[in-house]
């Protein structure tokens, strides 16, 4: 393991699905709080594996502040939106401007529904590219992925689920705003 560990909720999957490929370049497990905080073994264990970072990655009301001062003697940061696709663009946020992932083959997928999300967190991970939750073309999400295009670009974007899931018109201003094919 690297030294950092992510935190998310285990009441809900979307927080921790948008950080799977965060952990999967920094080499840190996601641990899954309660709404009580984490239980006592876990701290121990977290702060026994020797981790330096926590990065806690949903808002105060799905990742209790007691987390926080379980693990108060590491550095923590919160990743948090009001919902779950404003955690997702912190996410990807973070995780563009740390250099840890790029947005060139950004994956994206719905945050309704979340097995297409699940399958794209191994993808996005593997080729060092953020997993956005969209709810449509106007997510910052999508935003922060097409500012972060860089020269030489792969000319691919996936959205997982495709126009099942999100709709012909709206796979369309995607890849108008990402200035990709999609696939």
């Amino acid at each position: 393991w690297s030294d950092t560990v992510i935190v998310a909720s285990g009441e809900g999957p979307y927080d921790a699905l948008s950080a799977s490929p965060l952990a999967y370049r920094l080499k840190a497990p996601v641990v899954l709080a309660g709404r009580d905080g984490l239980d006592e073994a876990m701290v121990r264990a977290v702060r026994d594996a020797g981790f330096r970072k926590v990065l806690l990655v949903g808002g105060e009301s799905v990742v209790p502040v007691r987390v926080e001062s379980q693990l108060g003697s590491l550095s923590v940061t919160r990743l948090a939106g009001a919902t779950r696709y404003g955690t997702s663009a912190e996410v990807v946020a973070y995780a563009l401007e740390h250099r840890i992932l790029e947005a060139d083959g950004v994956v994206l997928a719905s945050g309704e529904n979340y097995p297409d999300a699940l399958a794209g967190g191994a993808l996005a991970g593997r080729t060092g590219n953020v997993l956005a939750l969209v709810d449509g073309p106007d997510a910052r999400s999508v935003g922060l992925a097409a500012e972060a295009q860089s020269d030489g670009n792969r000319e691919t974007a996936f959205v997982l689920g495709g126009p099942v899931v999100f709709g012909q018109w709206t796979m369309e201003r995607i890849a108008a705003k990402l200035n990709k094919h999609i696939q």
